[in-house]
């Protein structure tokens, strides 16, 4: 009841299912049990039988979308594998192609997110950013800087100073060579003493509120306060002004 169908084999097998509308050849093909679904251009829905609630708009958006629910795909080839998994939007040509049976990922752009199989909880956003076929509960916003047509600058807006205490659990941010943010739980600090009541010039080694357990980053060079052992060293690339990298070697301590 309430089905609309306008091309070649459009809802073809519809039997039970009401308030389908299929534009395009082969568009709802042999969907025989899946109800309010919209799917306009060729291909688009053609394997789905029982899945309801989807949008697919077009040329072989979600064609393999067979008991799949509340998909949204827009751009031809949009969620094109996908059988069986629930709540993704993807948007984009190619977007979201190689997900599966994956749920609640969103992918907005070109070929965004079609290297994701069938992980979940993801978000791709920027033409070209394919993600891994394993990402889940990953977000990726744009290409690494260093790549072919990668972005290099970030403005948000909203984002204000803070004046950070110890009861907030401070921590530095540092960048991957890959483009991954990243947290520190203590200061990356320049040498110098501190002062008796707070810094009085640059800062010497703080980490001395930390619990037992706790990691104190400290560059190279710079002794930490007593009570302190020595984990191991690695490095770190902190951008400096002007967006050049530096590669800072740092120390991992612990609080015995």
């Amino acid at each position: 009841m309430l089905n609309t169908a306008c091309g070649y084999q459009a809802l073809k097998d519809n039997t039970i299912n009401n308030c389908n509308t299929a534009s395009g050849a082969f568009a709802l093909w042999i969907n025989n049990d899946g109800n309010q679904n919209t799917a306009i251009g060729g291909y688009s829905l053609t394997s789905n039988t029982s899945g309801s609630f989807n949008t697919a708009l077009g040329f072989d958006s979600l064609s393999f979308n067979i008991a799949g629910h509340n998909n949204t795909a827009v751009g031809a080839h949009a969620l094109r594998q996908h059988t069986t998994g629930n709540n993704n939007v993807a948007i984009g040509y190619r977007s979201l192609q190689s997900c599966t049976t994956g749920e609640y990922n969103t992918a907005l752009g070109m070929a965004a997110g079609q290297d994701q199989t069938d992980g979940n909880f993801n978000i791709c956003i920027g033409a070209g950013v394919e993600g891994e076929s394993d990402d889940t509960n990953t977000i990726r916003i744009g290409r690494p800087y260093f790549s072919p047509q990668g972005q290099n600058k970030t403005f948000i807006a909203g984002i204000v100073e803070t004046s950070m205490t110890q009861e907030m659990s401070p921590a530095v941010v540092g960048i991957t060579t890959e483009g991954r943010l990243g947290t520190m739980s203590a200061d990356l600090l320049p040498p110098g003493p501190p002062g008796p009541t707070g810094p009085t010039g640059p800062r010497g080694p703080s980490g001395e509120g930390l619990v037992s357990g706790s990691l104190l980053f400290l560059q190279s060079g710079i002794t930490p306060p007593a009570g302190y052992t020595l984990l191991g060293t690695t490095q770190f690339q902190m951008l400096q002004r002007g967006g050049k990298p530096n590669i800072m070697t740092v120390n991992i301590y612990q609080k015995q």
